[in-house]
């Protein structure tokens, strides 16, 4: 199913962000 794949992504990508603005502040 790509939606839940796409989801996925999603939720990686932001996981991602996260972790960086942890790491810049």
């Amino acid at each position: 199913e790509a939606g839940t794949e796409c989801e996925k992504m999603q939720l990686h990508f932001e996981e991602l962000l996260k972790s960086n603005s942890a790491i810049f502040v």
